[in-house]
């Protein structure tokens, strides 16, 4: 069914090939957007899932509450 649909579509082929190069730029610029951080920034982001400490965050009032 979906080759019959492309089958009629005049330039179907180009839409393949405008999807491919979204998707390899959308890639690769993940990839150099990866490379370009800061390594210590990204030890500390991996880590954060693993850390022991108790979140605190401040309330409308100004107050911390603890996180556990």
């Amino acid at each position: 069914m979906l080759r019959e649909i492309l089958g009629n579509t005049e330039g179907a082929d180009l839409y393949a090939v405008i999807g491919l190069i979204i998707f390899v730029l959308s890639f690769a610029g993940i990839i150099i957007w990866i490379l370009k951080k800061d390594r210590g920034y990204l030890k500390k982001m991996k880590n954060l899932p693993l850390e022991d400490e108790s979140l605190t965050s401040k309330n409308t009032n100004g107050e911390n509450n603890e996180i556990k």
